[in-house]
């Protein structure tokens, strides 16, 4: 499996929230996803330390 993504922040990562913002053909937003979850320690046991990647584990 490849990671997902790779803590590069030299501190502990405990959540990732986002905002996605869907843009039409011509640049237009038509739609907004705030506070999207990506990642939480409760989810999957724990913060990601620096410089280690998260692997989201099969089945998820």
């Amino acid at each position: 499996a490849l990671p997902i993504w790779t803590n590069k922040s030299g501190k502990e990562v405990k959540a990732i929230t986002a905002t996605i913002t869907l843009y039409d053909a011509r640049g237009r937003e038509i739609e907004q996803i705030k506070d999207y979850h990506i990642y939480s320690m409760e989810d999957y046991g724990g913060p990601v330390r620096p410089e280690q990647s998260f692997i989201e584990p099969m089945g998820d």
